[in-house]
């Protein structure tokens, strides 16, 4: 059961939830689809793009000068086939 906008409840899904649910699954998608396995491991529970974004910033958002100099270093070698960043 959902409760509507005036507090009834009902059954029936709002269309916009639907269309915002499906968004949301293909941002998932595509944040999944752009982690390493590491990192991958960390948010494999998350269930919403929200609760992605929230674990990555919790890893990440650390003021670490390592960090970023280890997240620079890896931007510095990635490569697509031959061509590098």
């Amino acid at each position: 059961m959902l409760t509507s906008v005036d507090g009834s409840l009902s059954s029936t899904v709002s269309p916009a939830f639907t269309s915002w649910k499906q968004q949301d699954q293909r941002l998932v998608s595509l944040l999944l689809a752009s982690l390493t396995e590491e990192i991958l491991a960390e948010v494999l529970h998350c269930e919403t793009s929200q609760q992605i974004w929230t674990n990555l910033e919790s890893l990440f958002g650390g003021d670490s000068k390592q960090r970023e100099i280890a997240i620079r270093d890896q931007l510095l070698h990635l490569k697509k086939d031959s061509s590098s960043m």
